[in-house]
């Protein structure tokens, strides 16, 4: 900790070749200071000798809050070392298993869990050539930060692992991700509400749940979440549950603007595009059925989103869905331009039936080149007659019906 404090106003905090175990880090009002990893930085295994536990906010495992012009980086200055990056590894299974033991009780797991590494309230951040490993919760989260960049990060985690989101981004401004190799049981990239001007690109996502926008809003009604100017572009995704994916709290309040999706690969991705309104629910018969649920009274307005040159291939009966709130509030201004994505197995869906489903979407005329083609359709009988069961509730005969998973 001597050493940590002596960095603070300019210097470099060595961790060198080797492993290395230790309490949580908090780095607070730090200007000018490098945290240079050449070996493991790692979280104990035993979640009990975590301060707070098990109740109250357990702090992230590195803690940089309030600081300008800072960077963690895993590479090495030295000739003789590995080429390896140095890592931080959380040890997470321990705290995983506290998820799957709630969830096998009935009880809630909706407990917070330690944070790999956290940047909160910083100016000028640098994340590079690091290794991020086994977070009991996300691995990377920038918040209220601006002007931050990441780049030739490697982050994992086995697809079953809970909520271990690749990056987020909370209420940051002007940041950048690339060259990023994720692999998580949640989202690969997460941009949360309040984030602006978010750029991420030249990416390869594996397992986890694809490249998200969200969610955005909350439980409670009124909940009020934006994020504007957001771009994704040449990302390739491998067996993630989707490629571009926005998700939005029915009630919430709020905007989601000015969003592009451009040059994405996909490979076997479970769907290839998902606009949800209805997160966390699928829209199933309950959400769109006239006699369902009522609509909530207000949504999250989706506009201004760009899905340019998707190709690739998807494992569903259908390529994805975009599932807007109502005729009242659709989402507006809708572009899909040279999207091509086909199924990777043989399935009992037709050619007609397989093609994007979709409610309120007031696409653009720009649309173009889209294939399979853009067409609704009342697939549930069809549906049924192939026992395919897409959602918990009974389907409905009425054509106003879309069944989803």
């Amino acid at each position: 900790m001597d050493a940590l404090a002596e960095c603070k106003t300019g210097g470099t905090l060595h961790i060198p070749d080797g492993d290395f175990f230790t309490l949580p880090i908090r780095v607070g009002s730090a200007v000018n200071m490098t945290v240079r990893i050449e070996g493991s930085l790692q979280a104990f295994h035993d979640p009990t000798r975590w301060p707070s536990y098990p109740f109250g906010s357990t702090p992230a495992f590195l803690l940089i809050e309030e600081s300008a012009n800072v960077r963690v980086t895993g590479s090495s200055l030295r000739p003789d070392v590995s080429s390896e990056p140095g890592s931080v590894i959380g040890n997470g299974p321990a705290w995983w298993q506290l998820v799957f033991d709630a969830w096998n009780r009935g009880a809630d797991a909706n407990f917070f869990r330690p944070v790999l590494v956290v940047f909160r309230r910083c100016e000028g951040v640098i994340v590079d050539n690091l290794r991020l490993q086994d977070s009991p919760m996300f691995n990377l989260v920038i918040d209220e930060s601006r002007h931050a960049l990441v780049e030739d990060v490697t982050i994992r985690a086995p697809d079953s692992s809970p909520n271990t989101d690749g990056i987020q981004t909370l209420r940051a401004y002007n940041v950048t991700i690339r060259r990023a190799d994720i692999s998580t049981g949640d989202d690969n990239v997460a941009i949360k509400s309040g984030s602006e001007k978010i750029l991420v690109e030249d990416c390869v996502f594996g397992r986890g749940h694809g490249v998200t926008i969200g969610s955005i809003g909350g439980r409670r009604e009124g909940t009020r979440g934006f994020v504007n100017d957001v771009t994704f572009q040449r990302i390739k995704c491998h067996r993630t549950e989707v490629g571009a994916r926005i998700k939005t709290w029915p009630g919430s309040v709020g905007s989601v603007s000015n969003i592009t999706y451009r040059d994405i690969t996909l490979d076997h991705v479970d769907r290839a595009v998902v606009i949800n309104q209805f997160y966390p629910d699928h829209p199933g018969p309950h959400v769109w059925k006239p006699d369902g649920r009522p609509p909530k009274k207000e949504s999250v307005r989706i506009s201004d989103v760009l899905v340019e040159r998707l190709t690739g291939t998807f494992t569903n009966f259908f390529p994805g869905f975009l599932a807007c709130d109502s005729e009242a509030r659709p989402c507006v201004n809708v572009t899909l331009r040279d999207v091509s994505v086909h199924p990777s197995v043989r399935n009992p869906v037709t050619d007609e039936l397989r093609r994007w489903q979709w409610r309120h979407v007031d696409y653009s005329d720009e649309t173009e080149n889209v294939e399979p083609p853009l067409k609704w359709l009342p697939v549930n009988e069809t549906l049924q007659r192939m026992d395919v069961v897409y959602d918990d509730a009974a389907p409905s005969q009425s054509a106003e019906t879309i069944i989803v998973q």
